[in-house]
Formats: C-alpha cells, sequence, structure tokens
C-alpha cells in the first residue's frame, strides 16, 4: 500500500497504473506525431516521417509478440469498413485510383493500430498531445519567421496561413487539434496557477487568431463549437453551481466572440463568410461554396443509384465535373462504399461514444471521467466539421482519434477488472460496483486518482 502525505492511497482490488520506463518506441511516437502534422507535407521529410512509422510498426509488433496489447474495437470496425470499401471494386471508374485510396486507407488502419495500441499499453495520452502543441508550436513559429501572419493580415483575401502544411485548411484544423489538447491540460490539477491562466490561455489566444488568419470558415466555426461543447460537456454541473463563475464564462465567450469577429473582418477573410451567406440566400450562383454544395447533390445521388456498394473509393472524384473531393465526409462515404460502409465507418464514432458515456457515468476517477467528456466534445465537434471536410486519409485526424481511443479502451478494460476483482462479491463484469472500490478517497483534491498514468 502506496502512501501520500501519511494518508493510504492503495485501493483492495485496484489495478495498478502501468510505470513501464520510456522507451525509444515511445520517444519515436512523439516524433511521429509531430512529423505527420508539420513536414509530411513536404517530399523529404515525408519519407522520413514514413520511415518512422515502420520503425513504430516493428516496435508494435514487438508489443504483440510479448502479449501486451489489446485490439480495440474500432480498429476492427475499420478493417470490417476496409473490406467492405472491396465490394467498390465492381463499381469503380478508375482501378489505378480506386486502389490507391484502398492502400492509403489500409496505411491509416495500421497508423490508428499502432497508435491506439501504444496510447492503450503506455497510457501516453499526455504525451501525444504534448506532441500537437509542439507541432502547432513549430507552424507558427515557422508562418511567423516567413512572414506569413505579417502578409495574412496586411493582404487580407490574397493570403492565407498555410505554413509547413501548404494548405490553409489543413493548417486550421493542426490549431484546433491544439486547442484539444490545450483543453486536455486545463482541465488537469493546476501545478502552478501562472501556468494553468497564464501559459494555456495565451495558447488559446495564439490558436484562436491562427485560425482566423488561416481564413478556414469550418476551421473558425469548428473551434467555436468546441468550445461550446467542452463546457457543455465538462463543466455545466459545475457552472448550475457557481453562478459567478457562469457569468464569468459567458462575459468571456460574448467578448472574445465579438474580438473574434472584429478580427475576423479585419484580417480574417470576412468575404469569405459574406460569400457562404450569399450562396446560401440564393443571391450566387458560384464559387467554392456554391460548388460544394452542388457536390452535395451530386454525392447524394451517386449513393441513390448505389446503395449497397456504393460507386468505390475515389469514386466521387472520378465522376465529378471538377475532379474534386466533395467536401464532406458524409457525402464521400456515403456515395463511396453505400449504406453498410457508412454504418460501418461511422460506427467507429459510435462505438467510442458509448464507451465515453460509460466511464463518464462508472468510473471513479475524476481524471478519466474529465478525459471521456473530452472525447464526447471532441467526436461532437467532427460530426459538425464532416459536413465540410473528409478525414479517412487524413493522418493527424487518426493519430488524435486513435489516441482517445487507446486510452479510454484502457480505461474502461481496467475498470471492468476493478469491478471482476472487487471483494463485495459482486459478478464480474458488474462496472457499477467499481465506484464502490475506491471508496471514500476517490476524486478528493491532492490524492492520486485511481488509474491516473504516473509513470
Amino acid at each position: 500500500m502506496s502512501q501520500f502525505n501519511g494518508l493510504p492511497t492503495a485501493v483492495v482490488g485496484a489495478v495498478e497504473p502501468r510505470r513501464d520506463r520510456v522507451t525509444i518506441f515511445w520517444i519515436l511516437l512523439g516524433f511521429f506525431i509531430v512529423g505527420a502534422a508539420t513536414v509530411s507535407p513536404l517530399d523529404v521529410w515525408n519519407y522520413i516521417v514514413k520511415g518512422i512509422g515502420f520503425v513504430l510498426a516493428f516496435g508494435y509488433l514487438i508489443e504483440m509478440i510479448r502479449g501486451r496489447t489489446h485490439v480495440a474495437t474500432e480498429t476492427i470496425l475499420f478493417v470490417a469498413w476496409l473490406t467492405w470499401c472491396l465490394t467498390g471494386a465492381f463499381e469503380q471508374a478508375s482501378s489505378f485510383l480506386f486502389r490507391e485510396a484502398w492502400l492509403t486507407s489500409f496505411q491509416i488502419w495500421v497508423l490508428l493500430v499502432i497508435v491506439a495500441g501504444f496510447t492503450d499499453s503506455r497510457r501516453a495520452l499526455s504525451l501525444n498531445l504534448v506532441a500537437f502543441l509542439l507541432a502547432a508550436i513549430i507552424l507558427g513559429v515557422y508562418s511567423y519567421a516567413t512572414g506569413e501572419y505579417h502578409a495574412a493580415e496586411t493582404r487580407g483575401e490574397n493570403a492565407r496561413l498555410e505554413g509547413l502544411t501548404l494548405n490553409a485548411n489543413a493548417f486550421g484544423w493542426i490549431m484546433l487539434l491544439a486547442v484539444v489538447a490545450l483543453a486536455y491540460f486545463w482541465m488537469l490539477p493546476a501545478r502552478a496557477k501562472w501556468f494553468k491562466y497564464g501559459i494555456l490561455l495565451t495558447g488559446f489566444v495564439a490558436a484562436g487568431a491562427s485560425e482566423i488568419l488561416t481564413e478556414s470558415r469550418k476551421g473558425v466555426l469548428g473551434m467555436a463549437f468546441f468550445f461550446v461543447v467542452w463546457i457543455w460537456m465538462c463543466y455545466r454541473k459545475t457552472l448550475k453551481r457557481n453562478i459567478l463563475m457562469l457569468l464569468v464564462v459567458i462575459v468571456l465567450s460574448v467578448l472574445g466572440g465579438y474580438l473574434g469577429w472584429q478580427y475576423t473582418v479585419q484580417f480574417g477573410g470576412g468575404h469569405r463568410y459574406q460569400e457562404a451567406l450569399d450562396t446560401f440566400s440564393g443571391r450566387r450562383t458560384s464559387g467554392s461554396t456554391y460548388i460544394r454544395l452542388e457536390n452535395y447533390r451530386l454525392g447524394w445521388e451517386m449513393f441513390l443509384d448505389n446503395p449497397l456498394t456504393g460507386v468505390g473509393l475515389n469514386g466521387f472524384r472520378v465522376r465529378a465535373p471538377q475532379g474534386d473531393a466533395a467536401h464532406s465526409e458524409y457525402v464521400e462515404i456515403g456515395a463511396d462504399t453505400g449504406l453498410p460502409g457508412f454504418i460501418l465507418y461511422f460506427g467507429i464514432l459510435w462505438v467510442l461514444w458509448r464507451r465515453c458515456g460509460k466511464l463518464a457515468k462508472y468510473s471513479d476517477s475524476v481524471h478519466v471521467v474529465h478525459v471521456a467528456n473530452l472525447t464526447r466534445a471532441v467526436i461532437l465537434t467532427i460530426l459538425a466539421l464532416d459536413f465540410g471536410r473528409w478525414n479517412y486519409v487524413d493522418k493527424t485526424y487518426w493519430i488524435i482519434l486513435g489516441s482517445f481511443i487507446g486510452f479510454t479502451y484502457a480505461s474502461w478494460r481496467d475498470l471492468r477488472q476493478r469491478a471482476a476483482l472487487q471483494p463485495t462479491g459482486a459478478r464480474a463484469g458488474d462496472v457499477p460496483a467499481a465506484r464502490s472500490v475506491a471508496g471514500p478517497m476517490a476524486g478528493r483534491p491532492g490524492l492520486p486518482e485511481p488509474g491516473y498514468p504516473t509513470g
């Protein structure tokens, strides 16, 4: 039994958190995440990132041989989706593009297995999110040093922040992931007030300003949406009990929204929002928003023509007049893989949502509950953004999702084991009984949380 300030902290029947030493593969995972989020679009660096990925795959194979890995349900659903996608080979219009998309998706599945597996076995969620923050800092520093920030502020609609990603929307996506990471560290117990209210708050502002300068409409709206659902999922009970804090949050939200909009109008491509409003109101029949609406209509027609197998991976892009993506995960997955593929693919998010709901309900660890609710906020943000972006071949999307899958899967498995080992005579798998295992010490400030990764 361990001691903390003279108090016993061991839990009868509790599964001890892993305290493995930091291995080379763990360190390489951090480098891989940083590389995937920053330099992977560059030709030479892309091969270096892939090389690190191969080493990680070898390391994960070692973990499998040693019997230290577990397969999450989401990875099984992904491979089931990949298998179903093969039926689209009978409808595909370009065998080369179909094969390319399928092989890329297979590589994404390997990436998901590795990230989820390492996060599961090492409880490396903090490491993964630190890597995303480091990637965002590298992108920001590079763009500032090359004058992109100044150009975006002075040239308005003629310049968008892209940086090393070579794409403004991709840059904005990384900034959104950085905000997710900042939200995670914001919820950890504050070791120093200046860190929580100084550095982290500065990071929120810097990421928001960078997002606006990308002129990515879905990025800006997605970041605003994430803040709302994060506060709702993680802090609504606290705000209901504390009226003063609720008023402070409302005032800060209104002030932040107003300043953000003024900054957007002045520097961040307000004309793009006006174009979208004009298109939706019928006053405009050209531009990017109009083209995307036409793609949605075309994708729906493709789905109705092939509701079972779809038109094959990359099939939408072959048949689209502009040869472009649908700019919607729902449209592209539905048109390319049919209804069964649609259900299997989005079933990944459904399984993760269900697990997080159970953790939030039954776990006695404040940290695990916070991560579960944060994950649900991320899922809601993804579902909202999927009307305007697609993710099935996006490395950073599956890295962040795989990180949350691995951590929540490990936490749920530990919770079930604790319920099975608790001494009350309850049946194995009686998860609600796990709350009584930790006793009155659970959740008390200053005490290590059961299941919290300390090593």
